[in-house]
């Protein structure tokens, strides 16, 4: 059931507070999804990573939400962790998996690069890529059985 405790508009106002707090603008795509979704949990649903990638599929917990005042599952603390462990990366948390694993976005040289998967046990220093665009990332979620 969608978070209706913030209105579409209101819900925009959250998400150009987070860009202004990384300092980016975030993908249409992605925005799309936060404010038509009102961050509802979207999951649990299985990602199954690209042939080659990784012999695993893994189950998409939940999105980060834009709101800071979400205590377990607002986006500005996951956010800080990649600031604080990679200062010169911008790197962004959308979803987590059951294993403590993060699916990320990474903006470089003014772009979004792609969705990636890393894992809490790397440390977070190895990145797979799953994905060209958010929307992309999105398309190879099933629900779970």
């Amino acid at each position: 059931m969608p978070n209706i405790r913030y209105s579409k508009n209101e819900h925009a106002a959250l998400i150009h507070s987070f860009e202004l707090y990384i300092g980016a603008t975030l993908p249409d795509d992605y925005k799309t999804f936060l404010i038509e979704e009102r961050f509802a949990d979207y999951c649990p649903g299985i990602f199954d990573f690209a042939e080659g990638n990784m012999p695993i599929d893994t189950t998409v917990r939940f999105f980060y939400k834009m709101d800071p005042e979400e205590n377990y599952r607002s986006i500005y603390p996951e956010t800080d962790l990649f600031k604080d462990h990679f200062p010169d990366r911008t790197i962004i948390p959308v979803a987590t998996d059951d294993g403590g694993g993060r699916f990320v976005m990474e903006h470089q040289d003014g772009i979004w690069t792609g969705v990636f998967f890393t894992e809490f046990w790397s440390g977070y220093n190895d990145y797979l890529k799953v994905a060209d665009s958010f929307t992309e990332f999105l398309n190879g979620i099933r629900l779970a059985d």
